[in-house]
């Protein structure tokens, strides 16, 4: 989960405080799947910006 975020988080809007927790199932997940999540949920909040089409 800190890689997903690494990735993500020069994409930020806003400076902010996260604490993220994982639950088991990311266990059987990939990196690319978790950050996929992780961008989804942002985006979905307005932490990120819209995906371009």
């Amino acid at each position: 989960m800190r890689e997903s975020y690494r990735q993500i988080q020069h994409e930020i809007l806003q400076h902010l405080d996260l604490i993220l927790v994982a639950r088991k199932s990311i266990a059987k997940k990939s990196q690319q799947e978790v950050q996929q999540d992780l961008s989804t949920i942002m985006r979905r909040h307005r932490l990120l910006p819209p995906e371009a089409s």
